[in-house]
């Protein structure tokens, strides 16, 4: 059997390998974090209900239709504070036509969401909410899968300046 024989290395040999890993992945961390963030959703009632963990992807500035996005909240009081960031699926590009109804949220004559369940809560009437229109250049429709996701059918289109990035969900 062959026995491995260790060579002893320098003090200042291992220090420099050692400092060279460290700022190896010191650099690497800066260079994901400068592009990256993972969030966490606290939420008991979850908009995208399978997830509570995601990857945000603040240099991607596609907008494609379906697609996960975080975006600031501006003027959704009293259910989340301007500065709030929301993940939600985006439904509707600018030129779509959006409908609110009773019935549900219509886009391009496709039904994406139900009804207006958070009306009550929000000590309004459901008609206060009901809505028809062309999106305008600049403008996007959020939506969550849950009926009792607060958004865009409340609050309505989000600006551009608002959306930070992509999103995809972890765990």
């Amino acid at each position: 059997m062959m026995k491995w024989k260790r060579k002893k290395q320098s003090w200042r040999l291992f220090a420099f390998k050692a400092l060279s890993v460290m700022v190896l992945l010191f650099v690497a961390a800066e260079a994901f974090s400068a592009r990256y963030r993972i969030a966490y959703d606290p939420q008991k009632v979850k908009c995208l209900p399978n997830y509570s963990v995601y990857l945000l992807d603040t240099w991607d500035t596609s907008r494609e239709r379906g697609g996960l996005y975080f975006f600031d909240a501006r003027g959704f009081e009293p259910i989340f504070q301007d500065g709030t960031r929301l993940v939600k699926i985006l439904s509707a590009l600018p030129g779509d036509h959006v409908q609110v109804s009773h019935d549900g949220v219509f886009v391009n004559s496709s039904n994406l969401a139900k009804g207006l369940a958070l009306a009550d809560k929000l000590g309004s009437d459901p008609k206060d909410f009901l809505v028809s229109g062309t999106l305008q250049e600049g403008n996007y429709w959020f939506l969550g899968e849950h009926e009792l996701s607060f958004d865009s059918r409340y609050w309505g289109a989000v600006d551009n300046d608002q959306i930070l990035g992509r999103a995809y969900p972890i765990y």
